[in-house]
């Protein structure tokens, strides 16, 4: 049991994170408890009585917030997670309310001694969303990677749907890390009204000198028009320089399409960061 300014990350942070990689991570004022004393389950609630978001004091909002998850991680196809996000920000027409109902499929199973296939399959809904809290909309996440381990590889393809409601109102997700997902320009963040699908595939690599690279490449389009929002490419590569301290580069590349139905299509974005850490 918790209570006060915490950080909660819940599952693949895709509706609930922290934006861990920020100065100023994600926060919550809040009241949580997790329970794990029943073998392969997991229980976790929290009333969130205030975000603290990365944008600075100013930009913190108020809620009215509850968060409900539960998992069991003994199925023979994987570990299977329900969730139940009742998002209220109070009027704040900053953040998109809504409340959000999903379930979730994960697992790694192995192949042979070397090889293992990972697979993720997440469904969601969202009601009472948008304006007026009057629109629905549904979310849709398949994930499928083969990772071999004694080369320290894996790669992947995966496919993401944020729906809308007839074109009015975009699946939102204002609580997720969100930089992590639909590319790392963040010209996503927000979801366009006709709803965005994103296909993209992924590679990971331990490379020599105990370096470690990911590069992915995105192609967008607008579901509900099937116009074609554009593409993007992204890389990172990162090193422990000691136990404590690790650096790290990082490249986006967003290229948006023009003179098509995709009149929301984001303007062309390039974003380059250099990072260290220092853990302790």
């Amino acid at each position: 049991l918790r209570g006060g300014r915490q950080r909660i990350v819940l599952d693949d942070v895709r509706f609930i994170g922290d934006v861990g990689w920020r100065n100023d991570n994600q926060t919550f004022d809040a009241v949580s408890a997790k329970y794990t004393g029943l073998e392969a389950w997991s229980f976790f609630y929290a009333y969130l009585g205030q975000i603290n978001r990365i944008f600075g004091d100013q930009l913190d909002r108020d809620s009215d917030s509850h968060l409900a998850n539960v998992s069991y991680a003994d199925l023979p196809i994987g570990k299977l997670t329900g969730f139940a996000y009742l998002l209220d920000f109070r009027g704040d027409a900053d953040l998109a309310d809504g409340d959000t109902l999903g379930i979730r499929l994960s697992d790694s199973r192995p192949l042979t001694d070397a090889l293992s296939l990972g697979y993720i399959g997440s469904y969601a809904r969202v009601l009472d969303a948008g304006p007026g809290e009057a629109f629905e909309a549904d979310f849709y996440q398949l994930d499928l990677s083969l990772t071999h381990e004694p080369w320290g590889a894996t790669v992947g393809s995966a496919y993401q749907v944020l729906g809308s409601d007839g074109g009015s109102y975009g699946f939102q997700t204002p609580l997720a890390t969100l930089h992590k997902w639909n590319g790392w320009a963040d010209v996503f963040l927000s979801t366009p009204p006709a709803r965005l699908r994103d296909f993209y595939v992924y590679g990971k690599k331990r490379l020599p000198w105990g370096l470690n690279g990911t590069v992915m490449a995105h192609s967008f389009w607008a579901a509900d028009t099937d116009a074609w929002y554009g593409w993007e490419l992204d890389a990172v590569l990162s090193k422990s320089i000691t136990q404590h301290v690790t650096v790290l580069g990082k490249v986006a590349w967003f290229e948006g399409e023009t003179g098509t139905a995709a009149d929301a299509a984001p303007n062309d974005t390039i974003r380059f960061w250099l990072q260290a850490d220092i853990s302790f």
